[in-house]
């Protein structure tokens, strides 16, 4: 369940009781808002995420001690007892957590889960110890994506999100590896991450693996990019795809259903990259970048970047396609996109490519301020204006001028920030006082 969700179960609990004494509902009506928003399993649900917490932090110690103990007297212990100690410790922690978790009665699933968690770390440490014994001096990455793979299975077998997290931060650092010792791309880790983890996040309806996972698929398509381009206008490129596709997704979830929060997420991920990048590039030296060596000139005759080009396109015609087959607006990613696209390809002189991108940052920072004003949402209305007043001081900062100019200037952006975040304020207390009188 989402945090806004918690949040709303949590105020009406105690909310209730109020009500129930001041007669505006009746005890048959209070009992069957405990019912549908089980606001009667709030504490248990509280304690259960306070011994999640405490027993993962416990295994996690006693992992850390049990690698100290072996490590103080380990050069004295023979080859096959330090294999079979190894062993050991993993099935003891993987099997009794099994037990306590699914056949004890009555059940200890935390402290079981927690047991397997530490079991599957164990199984990452004795990974490299096992190399160490063997004197196996490979490439040191392909023991990550052995543990990545073990801790994706037990994620689901075991229906658990810390296994899951483990996997993908172990699966994180074997890309990171590779590609740093090979200087070439790993295309086929975004796809193999996408296909085996969003499964499972929409299975447990987990925002924090969700999150996880489209920081490691977008990131590393990134990565990817920038390793297989020379050149700024494929970095850009990099960023210009995954955060399009995020936002694109985002707007096309707008039915949360079953699972709240993930469209949002995703929308949010995807308008911040593109942000970012219109920022960055809005700085003239940053935008000189982009002219160097008459690029524009050479897109017939560079097959990575007409690549790219190419799925970035093709990716926002999709998404449109499906916008409207479902009757959902994408205009905002898509407009962004082919917007900043445009910018890449101005000619000389600069002055051009900076206006434009300084126009799409304006445009981003204006719909953001829109979307907040109009559904009434915090976040997207405070990075919009957040983005308009970081343009402005940028600009004062980046262009030389009377200091008397920067004054006024910062206190009139000052001055805007206090009076547009009053209003909107006060414009939400008035709403929501409104909701509640209805």
């Amino acid at each position: 369940m989402s945090n806004q969700g918690h949040r709303f179960r949590c105020l009406l609990r105690a909310e209730l009781d109020g009500w129930r004494q001041e007669g505006l509902v009746d005890d048959d009506t209070a009992r069957a808002l405990t019912e549908r928003y089980a606001l009667d399993k709030l504490a248990e649900q509280a304690h259960s995420v306070l011994m999640y917490t405490i027993f993962f932090v416990g295994a996690a110690l006693v992992g850390c001690g049990v690698v100290a103990l072996v490590a103080a007297h380990w050069a004295a212990i023979p080859v096959w007892p330090k294999v079979a100690l190894l062993m050991a410790a993993m099935l003891a922690a993987h099997l009794g957590g099994y037990y306590l978790w699914h056949v004890r009665v009555p059940a200890r699933p935390h402290l079981g889960h927690a047991l397997t968690l530490l079991g599957t770390l164990i199984f990452g440490a004795n990974i490299g110890l096992f190399a160490q014994i063997f004197h196996i001096s490979e490439r040191f990455y392909d023991g990550f994506m052995a543990w990545a793979l073990g801790a994706a299975i037990m994620a689901y077998v075991l229906r658990s999100v810390p296994h899951a997290t483990v996997a993908v931060i172990a699966s994180w650092v074997w890309f990171g590896g590779f590609v740093g010792a090979n200087e070439t791309p790993l295309l086929v880790y975004p796809v193999v991450a996408a296909a085996a983890l969003l499964p499972l996040c929409y299975w447990k309806r987990s925002h924090w693996l969700f999150l996880l996972t489209l920081l490691a698929v977008a990131g590393s398509l990134m990565t990817n990019a920038m390793v297989f381009g020379e050149s700024t206008r494929d970095g850009m490129l990099a960023f210009v795809l995954p955060a399009t596709v995020l936002w694109c997704y985002g707007a096309l979830h707008r039915r949360e259903g079953r699972w709240p929060g993930f469209g949002a997420m995703a929308r949010s991920l995807g308008a911040l990259g593109l942000a970012g990048l219109v920022y960055v590039f809005s700085f003239q030296d940053m935008a000189k970048e982009l002219l160097r060596d008459s690029w524009v000139l050479q897109y017939a005759y560079d097959i990575r970047c007409v690549l790219a080009l190419g799925m970035t396109v093709a990716a926002v015609l999709g998404a449109a396609t499906a916008a409207l087959l479902r009757r959902v607006t994408i205009l905002a990613p898509a407009a962004a996109t082919v917007a900043i696209l445009g910018a890449m390809m101005l000619p000389a002189p600069v002055v051009w490519p900076t206006v434009a991108f300084n126009l799409i940052a304006v445009a981003l920072a204006g719909h953001g301020i829109w979307r907040g004003a109009r559904y009434y949402e915090r976040r997207p209305y405070w990075a919009g204006l957040g983005l308009l007043v970081l343009l402005i001081v940028s600009r004062f900062f980046e262009y030389e001028s009377h200091l008397m100019i920067k004054a006024v200037g910062f206190v009139a952006a000052g001055a805007v920030l206090i009076y547009a975040g009053i209003k909107f304020e006060t414009r939400l207390r008035a709403r929501s006082g409104e909701t509640h009188d209805a």
